[in-house]
C-alpha cells in the first residue's frame, strides 16, 4: 500500500472537521474560527510554571547529592596516589573506585530519565489545563474551530529541520481578530 501524502490528508481532513463543525452548530449561524499561540500558551500557564519550578528545586537537590558523591569519588580517586601500584590495598581501591563511579553513573543516568518524565508530566498537565481554557473561551464565544499558529519565524538551517517546523503549521495567515490567546490567558490567569 503506498503511502497517503501528507497534502491529500490535510485535504481530506479539513474540508470534514469544517463540514462535522458546520453541520453541528445552530441552524444558520456562521462558522467561525479562532486561533491560539499555543505555545505562548503553556509558557505563561501558572499550573505549569508551577510545576517546572518545583522540578527545578528537585533537579538542583538531586545535583547537590550528585555533587556530594562526585567529590567523594574525586577524594577517594586521590588516594591512590598514596597506594604502590599492584599491592593489595591498591587494587582494592581501585575496584571500590569502579563500582563508585558505575553506581554513579548509573544514578546520574536514572535521574535524567526521572526529569525527562517529570517534565513530559509537567507539559502534559499544563497542555490539558490549556485545552480546558480554549474549550471554555469556544464555548462561550461560539467558535466552531479554534487552531493553533506559530508566531515565530523558521530557524532551521537544514531543510530537514525547516521541514520539521513547516509541517505543522496548520495556520499560514489569520486576521489579528481571530486571535483569542490573551482570552484565554486570562482564563489560565484566573482574571
Amino acid at each position: 500500500m503506498k503511502p497517503v501524502p501528507v497534502m491529500m490528508l490535510l485535504a481530506l481532513t479539513i474540508p470534514a472537521a469544517v463540514a462535522w463543525t458546520s453541520a453541528n452548530r445552530p441552524e444558520n449561524s456562521p462558522l467561525t474560527v479562532a486561533v491560539v499561540d499555543l505555545g505562548k500558551l503553556i509558557k505563561a500557564n501558572p499550573d505549569y510554571l508551577s510545576a517546572e519550578s518545583q522540578i527545578d528545586e528537585w533537579r538542583e537537590s538531586q545535583q547537590a547529592q550528585l555533587d556530594t558523591e562526585t567529590k567523594e569519588l574525586e577524594s577517594r580517586r586521590a588516594e591512590l596516589d598514596s597506594y604502590r601500584p599492584g599491592t593489595e590495598e591498591f587494587e582494592q581501591l581501585l575496584e571500590d573506585l569502579e563500582v563508585m563511579k558505575f553506581l554513579l553513573d548509573r544514578r546520574v543516568s536514572l535521574l535524567n530519565d526521572q526529569l525527562d518524565k517529570r517534565r513530559a508530566a509537567a507539559l502534559a498537565a499544563g497542555y490539558k489545563t490549556v485545552e480546558s481554557a480554549v474549550e471554555q473561551v469556544r464555548q462561550e464565544r461560539g467558535i466552531g474551530i479554534v487552531m493553533q499558529y506559530n508566531p515565530n519565524a523558521i530557524a532551521g538551517m537544514k531543510r530537514e529541520i525547516v521541514a520539521a517546523e513547516i509541517v505543522p503549521r496548520a495556520v499560514l495567515a489569520f486576521s489579528d481578530q481571530l486571535d483569542i490567546t490573551e482570552a484565554v490567558l486570562s482564563i489560565l490567569k484566573g482574571q
